[in-house]
């Protein structure tokens, strides 16, 4: 017969059922800081709106210093740019909790090259709009219906 102690280690998960439930439980912690993030960037938009700085939230350069920030601070096998990458999409999407976020984007190539530079700097969350010509991107970010215009180096 077992007593209980030996029940209870026998239930414990080992190697690779172990290991999975840690990730679990890791994935867990950052979906709950991404949560508390995501309600102080909502706090700073309010504030924000209470002021009167309602204007558009995007900060390419405190964007660049907190992603350099943390490049400087990491180690470790994590590929950096794979880090980069889940801040980009992180950044953008608090981006896009503060304010709507429309992209007119005219790309002439037949590859979408720039659709993908689009994708990988603003979000594939991101709302893009593919207009026909850059004057039409212009008079879109001109108006206020986008907030970023892309265009192809002349």
């Amino acid at each position: 017969m077992y007593s209980v102690n030996t029940l209870e280690i026998m239930a414990k998960p080992t190697g690779l059922d172990a290991l999975r439930l840690n990730i679990d439980a890791i994935d867990d912690e950052i979906h709950s800081l991404l949560l508390r993030r995501t309600d102080l960037v909502t706090q700073i938009g309010n504030l924000k709106r209470a002021s009167n700085r309602e204007g558009f939230s995007l900060r390419p350069s405190r964007e660049a210093t907190i992603i350099r920030r943390l490049v400087a601070h990491h180690s470790g096998p994590f590929p950096v740019t794979a880090l980069v990458r889940l801040w980009r999409e992180l950044l953008s999407g608090q981006v896009m909790v503060q304010n709507d976020f429309n992209i007119a984007l005219f790309d002439p190539s037949t590859e979408a090259t720039y659709r993908h530079i689009t994708r990988d700097q603003f979000s594939a969350s991101g709302k893009v709009h593919l207009l026909p010509s850059p004057a039409q991107v212009i008079h879109a970010v001109a108006s206020g219906n986008s907030a970023v215009g892309v265009l192809p180096l002349p």
